[in-house]
């Protein structure tokens, strides 16, 4: 009897065992292979060895220097880090192409467009202790939009700014554009009479800044925002030793060069590679008639299969707005069509970047579905040119691409437009009418150091 009990015991043991050993496994697996879309690649936090000293900062590596005291008047390597960390907007716009309110608690655009109420979050403070108020966003959109910034043409479509209560801004456009979504992504500062330094609300402030030299950042303690790092520094990097910066380690985060420090970096995995969007990239823009033809070439080019083939720079977008846009966006929300009522379509593609690698590819996918393909070969492309085909390959921005008319058709579809929902409607919108069609947008590189990229810089 004890015998058969011990037998018994064993096989249960080892199913257990097996069980366990299995639910590890998968466990492993998924932590494994998860990584987001944006990581080209991933490296080990085994590779980085840190003294106790410098694991209690962080350091990020500059490729240009800042040169005044005034790095928020800069759309600049610097700014993308300080924009995160110091200055933050009313609105963030995050790589994903999601959106999400830091000093507003709401914004809603109203009357087609042509204006937009701010609720500004006054529970947020400054590095002083200050609460963010109305007053305070308002004189900081003066400022910048009374001083030549990297932000002037931008704040140049703001016709007025009203403050409606110590909690609410109104701000008046003098265009309807779909850019104006931007205008509060722009860094909000405070001028305090008593800090040297313009103050912000974000979970650091600026300690000291050293012309071409240094910025030392300290932990805003108003912040909700708990940081693990005592300081960030931003120190201008030797460019001359670049090849090495991955094997000393000196940096926890610096802007790469894809092409000469790749393989590098690979080599050492101590550095996971992100990718981050840009809004410039490749679309085509449809003058076809038939709905269900332009559904059709949109089904052609979409998928990494025809990027990869055509472009090897970037990263193929999934959305109008960007290319890691989750879903819903345009290429999942784009419906079936069929090429049965068309017998030739004229493509027109310029000299510039991919433009004849991708003209040459549809026109091949066309061709082999029955449609005759004719080329308009143009020098350079423009949006305001007056294109005589069927479908143009175009590269820019989709403030370029979209005209006054199909702006003013968004906004009167979507009468209040809570800012949060901008692009999400976007991908509707443009998926529907269906007159673009993303092919890929342009990326820039980041190294940052296996398990020590926590500050939220790569969402």
């Amino acid at each position: 009897m004890a015998g058969k009990l011990s037998v018994k015991f064993k096989i249960i043991l080892a199913v257990l065992i097996a069980v366990v050993l299995c639910a590890v496994s998968a466990l492993v697996f998924k932590i494994t292979v998860y990584q987001p879309d944006n990581m080209v690649f991933k490296g080990h936090s085994i590779q980085v060895s840190l003294s106790k000293e410098r694991k209690k900062n962080y350091h990020i590596g500059l490729s240009s220097a800042v040169a005044d005291d005034k790095p928020y008047a800069y759309n600049s390597e610097a700014m993308f880090y300080l924009k995160k960390l110091v200055y933050q907007p009313l609105l963030q716009m995050n790589n994903d192409g999601s959106l999400n309110y830091l000093n507003a608690s709401k914004i809603i655009f109203k009357n087609s467009g042509t204006e937009a109420y701010v609720s500004v979050d006054s529970s947020v403070r400054f590095s002083n202790g200050e609460r963010l108020s109305a007053d305070i966003v308002l004189k900081s959109y003066e400022w910048f939009m009374k001083n030549e910034t990297d932000f002037s043409d931008l704040l140049s479509n703001i016709a007025s700014i009203e403050k409606s209560d110590d909690k609410t801004l109104i701000f008046y456009f003098k265009e309807v554009s779909l850019e104006n979504i931007r205008l509060f992504n722009i860094p909000v500062v405070y001028f305090d009479e008593n800090a040297k330094l313009a103050l912000g609300t974000g979970s650091y402030a600026v300690e000291s800044l050293v012309f071409y030299g240094d910025i030392t950042l300290f932990e805003n303690k108003y912040s909700d925002n708990r940081q693990k790092y005592e300081k960030v520094v931003l120190s201008p990097m030797n460019l001359d030793a670049a090849d090495s910066l991955n094997e000393n380690q000196d940096y926890d985060v610096f802007l790469m060069n894809k092409e000469t420090q790749s393989d590098l970096i690979n080599e050492n995995g101590a550095y996971n590679i992100f990718e981050i969007g840009q809004s410039q990239g490749n679309y085509l823009i449809y003058n076809i008639e038939n709905p269900s033809v332009r559904r059709a070439v949109s089904l052609l080019v979409s998928g990494e299969e025809f990027f990869e083939s055509t472009q090897d720079s970037g990263a193929y977008s999934k959305g109008i707005t960007s290319a890691y846009m989750k879903k819903p966006n345009y290429h999942s929300l784009i419906k079936k069509g069929n090429l049965n009522d068309i017998e030739s379509l004229k493509i027109a593609y310029d000299y510039q970047g991919v433009s004849y690698s991708i003209y040459s590819a549809l026109s091949e996918m066309l061709e082999n579905s029955g449609v005759e393909c004719k080329a308009e070969n143009v020098e350079i492309l423009e949006a305001e040119q007056k294109i005589n085909a069927d479908i143009i390959v175009y590269y820019g921005s989709l403030g370029d691409i979209v005209n006054s008319s199909d702006t003013k058709a968004f906004f009167d579809n979507y009468k209040k437009i809570n800012a949060k929902n901008f692009n999400k409607n976007i991908e509707k919108y443009f998926a529907d009418k269906n007159k673009i069609a993303p092919l890929s947008k342009d990326t820039v590189w980041y190294a940052s150091l296996a398990g020590r990229d926590d500050l939220g810089l790569f969402d």
